[in-house]
């Protein structure tokens, strides 16, 4: 949805009657009535658009640097200097980055509801820096540093309780002040721009910014970190995550923002309440019967109006009016309340198809790491650090999303004949099979590994590139594929809490992994066998089986998510539906 003037798809442009009303209310000085300035007045032209972007991009850069810092060699820290088995460290770095997507619910929700998002996002940055400043403190002040290991093969303390928890506590800080400034971020970012061009080619930057980050925390943090400069890196990290919230904040006067649009769960109750009290009712058949606010008083309560669909009619009942009923919100309420239930409704098989992906994910952190510190980690003289080869990973998504525009998108239009080339859920689409063929090579090149050790050979680190490549494409097209349809097909009074749904999957999947893990385990170690993933040497266990195990369970996915998307119909309001106040569905599938 645009919050100025629509384009069709032949270019042309169109004006509702809605954003007429909008286009009305504008004063003399060019001031946009639901755009407000950082200060709470009314935004001008001269907030938003291309002009934040510098600061916003830099920022994000700059915090995925901080953030991909702690997380990329967490697995290490996890094993090398809190003594913990490779199941558990891997576990631990699932929960915890599981952790960090969950909360994004919690940020999403503070967004829409009650602090804006712009205000989201400033107070969780600056918690996510005190995060960091008690990771850095658990590695530099003795009594909550851990004892120092003389490396491998010797008998090394373990850490005490505390210093652990300390450690643990820092990093779930971290995790509050990600969850919480994400969405909110995201979201916020995508408000700063009008049209759904921009708004995609931003997210493409923003996509490409965050890997920026990504490649600086997986070259010069893992080096230190592999070279035990713990306490180093993580003071730079916080160093960096102080200069993000900096060029946040350097960039205000230039920004613009929109009032919060209440409770999304309230709201939502209400309807689910409503339409239960009023079971026996009979909704009319024309929908223009149902209550529904005039279009200027959705807009100061934060939301816009969205057209009436015929699909959920249950819920129609919320809407409807009953014979000397008063207007009360638990027993009366609108058509564009009742759609935005709706609307997550129909987003919701979609989300579930994203959870399998995040699973497989975030095996990039874990797995993938553990594996490749058992291999051959020399490089001419060079020996790199295990966790470097994310950069392979890392280098293949900022290629791709640069080549994305100019290449992939004419050679998709050609065959789809959309001016985007793929919609939003055809690159899901892509991103879910990428998935399911990484997994695979990873299962080959981990059997073939296998071979070699029980052979006494190791196998050189870089056969693992291939897994990394293929991950890498699939993220281009499922994660700026799924920011940018959880965006544009939210209810505008919802876009930071449905925002959030795409970060949350990557939780729920983390915590999938973390169940996978641990049932793989149980069952695999039942006759005393060291399992599949084996405590301390991978070369006794069977990594092979469990990526065969991820790679069936994506494609049994792929499937399911097929289904779901010939299901689904748009939520958003189309163009032609607000300009002729068509009460329809977008009957066409939106695949």
């Amino acid at each position: 949805m645009d919050w100025g003037h629509t384009k069709a798809a032949d270019g042309s442009t169109t004006m509702s009657k809605q954003q007429e009303v909008e286009k009305q209310e504008q004063n003399e000085n060019g001031a946009i009535c639901e755009a407000l300035d950082w200060r709470g007045r009314p935004a001008t032209d001269k907030h938003g658009g291309p002009r934040t972007s510098i600061f916003i991009l830099a920022s994000q850069g700059l915090w995925n640097v901080a953030n991909f810092a702690i997380a990329t060699s967490l697995v290490l820290y996890f094993v090398r200097v809190l003594q913990m088995g490779n199941a558990t460290a891997a576990n631990n770095v699932t929960n915890w980055i599981g952790t960090q997507f969950l909360l994004t619910l919690l940020g999403g929700f503070l967004g829409d509801a009650y602090w804006g998002r712009f205000k989201t996002c400033a107070i969780f940055q600056l918690v996510h820096v005190l995060g960091l400043i008690l990771l850095a403190l658990s590695a530099t002040i003795n009594a909550l540093k851990p004892p120092q290991c003389n490396g491998p093969g010797s008998m090394c303390p373990s850490p005490s309780a505390l210093q652990v928890d300390i450690f643990l506590l820092g990093l779930y800080i971290t995790a509050l002040g990600t969850g919480g400034y994400l969405p909110a971020f995201v979201a916020w970012g995508a408000d700063q721009f009008d049209s759904e061009k921009t708004r995609t080619t931003f997210f493409g930057w923003l996509f490409v910014c965050q890997n920026i980050g990504t490649i600086v925390a997986n070259t010069v943090f893992v080096w230190l970190q592999n070279k035990g400069e713990w306490e180093l890196s993580f003071w730079l990290a916080t160093g960096v995550g102080a200069l993000a919230t900096l060029a946040f904040g350097v960039g205000v006067p230039t920004y613009r923002q929109y009032a919060p649009g209440g409770n999304s769960f309230v709201r939502t109750a209400q309807v689910i309440i409503a339409s239960v009290r009023k079971w026996w009712i009979e909704v009319p058949r024309d929908a223009d019967e149902l209550h529904e606010l005039p279009t200027i008083e959705l807009i100061r309560q934060g939301s816009r109006k969205m057209p009436h669909t015929p699909r959920f009619r249950f819920l129609d009942k919320a809407a409807t009016r009953v014979p000397g009923e008063f207007e009360k919100p638990w027993k009366l309420c609108n058509v564009t309340q009742v759609e935005e239930l709706k609307c997550l409704f129909r987003m919701l098989p979609i989300w579930l198809c994203a959870i399998p992906f995040a699973a497989v994910f975030s095996q990039i952190n874990t797995l993938f790491v553990e594996q490749a510190a058992v291999m051959d980690l020399q490089l001419g003289n060079i020996k790199i650090p295990p966790a470097s080869l994310n950069l392979v990973n890392v280098m293949t998504i900022f290629v791709c999303t640069l080549l994305y525009a100019p290449v992939v998108v004419p050679i998709a239009r050609a065959i789809t004949g959309r001016p985007t080339g793929l919609t939003q859920l055809q690159r899901l689409g892509c991103g879910q099979i990428g998935v399911a063929i990484a997994m695979g090579l990873a299962a080959l090149v981990e059997s073939r590994r296998l071979s070699l050790a029980r052979q006494g050979k190791q196998m050189s680190v870089f056969w693992l590139s291939p897994q990394h490549i293929v991950l890498g494409i699939s993220q281009v097209f499922a994660v700026v594929g799924a920011m940018d349809f959880f965006y544009s097909e939210a209810p505008h009074a919802m876009k930071g809490l449905v925002s959030s749904l795409s970060l949350a999957n990557l939780a729920i999947g983390s915590f999938l992994s973390t169940v996978l893990v641990s049932i793989t385990m149980h069952f695999t170690t039942r006759d005393g066998s060291p399992g599949w993933i084996p405590p301390r040497n991978l070369n006794v266990g069977h990594v092979d089986y469990f990526y065969w195990l991820l790679m069936c369970i994506t494609l049994l996915n792929v499937a399911a998510f097929g289904l779901g998307c010939r299901w689904y119909r748009r939520c958003a309001p189309t163009p032609e539906s607000q300009t002729n106040g068509s009460h329809t569905e977008n009957v066409k599938p939106y695949f």
